[in-house]
C-alpha cells in the first residue's frame, strides 16, 4: 500500500504490448489489431505501466496499428495502409487541482493515407535518426519522421519481388551492405 499513492486510482494498467517505443519522457504502446495507442510518462516511477484513463491515450488512428517507432525525433504510428506522427515535444504538463502532474502528448498527425508499412517485422533503423520500410505500396523507401523518401526500387524489383513477399519478411539495413530482405516469395 506504501507504493499505491491514492491518485493510483485514476489510472489503469497499460495493456499487453504488442509494439512500443520510448521518446521524450514518454512510453508509447498499442496491442496487436487495436487502433488505440496508449502512453505514459517515464519520470515517476510510480506510475510506469499504467496510464491516466481519461487522458492518456490516442484513439483517433483510422486502423489497427502495426508497429510504433521513433524516427526523426517523433512517434511513427504505422498502420498497413497510413502513417501517423506524434510530436512528443509539444506534450503538455498538466496539474490537477489536486496537485498531481502528468503529461499529454498531442494529438497525431497523419503524415499519409495512403502509405503504411507492410509487417511489423519490415522496417528497420537506418542512418541519420530514419527507418528504411517495406510499404503497403509495396515499395522501399526510408521514413524520417515527416516523409517517405522517393522509391529506393525500380519498378521491375516492386512488380516482381516485393509484391510477391510472404508474412514471414524481414527487412535490416547496415550501413556497410546496405538493405537486406530476408523472406520468401514462393511460400518455400
Amino acid at each position: 500500500l506504501g507504493q499505491y499513492p491514492m491518485n493510483m486510482r485514476f489510472y489503469d494498467k497499460i495493456p499487453g504490448c504488442y509494439t512500443s517505443t520510448h521518446c521524450d519522457g514518454l512510453f508509447f504502446s498499442a496491442e496487436e489489431f487495436n487502433d488505440k495507442v496508449f502512453y505514459t510518462g517515464s519520470a515517476n516511477i510510480s506510475r510506469i505501466g499504467y496510464y491516466k484513463v481519461t487522458s492518456q491515450y490516442i484513439s483517433s488512428i483510422d486502423r489497427s496499428v502495426i508497429s510504433i517507432v521513433k524516427a526523426g525525433g517523433m512517434v511513427c504510428l504505422f498502420t498497413d495502409s497510413s502513417t501517423h506522427t506524434v510530436n512528443t515535444k509539444q506534450s503538455t504538463l498538466n496539474t490537477t487541482r489536486y496537485g498531481e502532474s502528468f503529461l499529454t502528448a498531442p494529438s497525431p498527425t497523419k503524415v499519409s493515407g495512403n502509405i503504411g508499412i507492410l509487417r511489423r517485422s519490415t522496417w528497420s533503423y537506418g542512418e541519420n535518426d530514419t527507418i528504411v520500410a517495406i510499404t503497403s505500396e509495396p515499395d522501399i523507401k526510408y521514413f524520417n519522421g515527416l516523409n517517405f523518401s522517393e522509391s529506393l526500387t525500380d519498378r521491375l524489383i516492386r512488380k516482381s519481388v516485393i509484391r510477391k513477399l510472404k508474412d514471414s519478411t524481414v527487412i535490416d539495413y547496415d550501413p556497410t551492405y546496405g538493405i537486406t530482405l530476408w523472406g520468401t516469395t514462393n511460400g518455400n
